[in-house]
Formats: structure tokens, C-alpha cells, sequence
């Protein structure tokens, strides 16, 4: 299997290594934790760690997360050049180009914790569960927008069950971020790393108005149909 040259490797590359992916996890919310209480430590990284990372990158997480200018997942994390590898586009989907990246971080990059990111007040999700939904003009936009609502039928009807928008919105968000890690999960490479416990997949929710990070642990719901 290929993995970056150790050698050439940046400094914090074999501490990565020797983290488990829980161990990752709390890191991340030690860093969000830093950020959301202002205690941010904002690494900064001078010209000559700069140059280090030329030759190559051991981030310690991949993150998936929205294209929305909100949510900028390095400052959300407290997090420096170099440490997280992010795949970003509206509603934080995972399409055949997501995954080739999927895979290039958890098989060549040897990354063990992966993150699926919505957040708070989501258009891509907001507009996909509009009632009545009105399909956009532009094609690429409608295509994506349909993806989303068909993925969630699954749950439609616990979420029309919730009558605050506010809250449905949320779990809506959070109901695709679970799709997302499903479908990231059936990959067979993917599903055998996490049942050895050397990989993490895990949903994960931004609040934009208090700056916390929630993470939602791996299950199977018991209104699951398709998605």
C-alpha cells in the first residue's frame, strides 16, 4: 500500500501516526472547544514549516464539509496548515469524486477519523426539504437538490413530526451528514478498516451562532428505508 516517505514527512507526522482514531476525535473537540470560547491558538506556521510541507502532508482528519463561506473548517477546529484534509461542496455530499478523495486519504494518507460537517441554516438542505419544492432553472443545482431530498425520504416523516423549523432544519442537516457517512461506509476497504476499529466515520454538527461542533455517533435508525 502507498503511504507518504516518513522521511520526508512533516515533524508532527509520527505523532499522528500513533493516534487512534478516538483519540483524534478528542483532539478535534479539544480544538473546537478552544475556538468556540475564544481561546483560539490560531497555529500560525512560520516560512521554514511552511517549506517542510512541500515534500509532503500527514493531516490527522479528513473533514467533508458545505462549500458555505460560514464554515471554515481549519479556524472551527483550531487547526493549522497541514493538518486536515477537506473535501467541501454545497450540502457536504459524497459523489464518485468525494470518494476517490475518501480513498486517498484513509488508503494513502493513512488518515483514521473522517468527518461528515453540516451546519446550522444549510441552503443546500433547507432548499432540497422546501415544501412545495420547486426545482432551481439550473440543472446541475436541481440534480443536486433532488439527490438530497430522495436520501432523505427515509425520515421524512419523523421530520415533518417536528413542528419548530428550527429543530427540523437541524436534524435534517444532520440526517443527510448520517447518509453521507453510510453510503462512505459501504465501501468495502472503508467498512473493514472501521470494523477493525483503525478507521472512524462520524457525523458531525456546526452551529454557526454558538461556534460548537457536535458530533453524532455511528447508528442504524429504526425508520431506515432507502436512501
Amino acid at each position: 500500500m502507498m503511504r507518504p516517505c516518513m522521511a520526508s514527512a512533516p515533524p508532527n507526522a509520527v505523532a499522528y501516526e500513533s493516534k487512534s482514531p478516538r483519540e483524534t476525535l478528542a483532539e478535534m473537540r479539544l480544538g473546537n472547544s478552544r475556538f468556540w470560547t475564544g481561546k483560539s491558538e490560531r497555529p500560525n506556521m512560520s516560512m521554514v514549516e511552511r517549506r517542510e510541507l512541500i515534500s509532503g502532508q500527514t493531516p490527522r482528519v479528513m473533514v467533508i464539509g458545505c462549500a458555505d463561506s460560514r464554515v471554515p473548517i481549519e479556524i472551527v477546529f483550531d487547526l493549522g496548515i497541514g493538518d486536515v484534509f477537506v473535501c467541501r461542496n454545497a450540502g457536504n455530499l459524497t459523489n464518485d469524486s468525494v470518494a476517490g478523495s475518501i480513498d486517498f486519504a484513509v488508503h494513502v494518507l493513512g488518515i483514521k477519523l473522517v468527518v461528515v460537517m453540516g451546519h446550522q441554516s444549510c441552503g443546500a438542505v433547507k432548499a432540497a426539504m422546501a415544501k412545495p419544492f420547486v426545482a432551481p432553472k439550473p440543472p446541475m443545482l436541481a440534480k443536486m437538490l433532488v439527490g438530497i431530498r430522495e436520501s432523505l425520504d427515509y425520515c421524512v416523516d419523523v421530520l415533518d413530526g417536528i413542528e419548530d423549523k428550527t429543530a427540523r432544519d437541524r436534524e435534517a442537516v444532520i440526517a443527510n451528514a448520517q447518509v453521507q457517512v453510510r453510503r462512505i461506509v459501504e465501501e468495502p476497504g472503508i467498512k473493514l478498516k472501521v470494523e477493525r476499529k483503525e478507521l472512524l466515520v462520524i457525523a458531525s454538527f456546526y452551529d454557526m451562532s454558538s461556534g460548537i461542533v457536535d458530533f453524532v455517533e455511528p447508528r442504524e435508525p429504526s425508520f431506515r428505508k432507502k436512501y
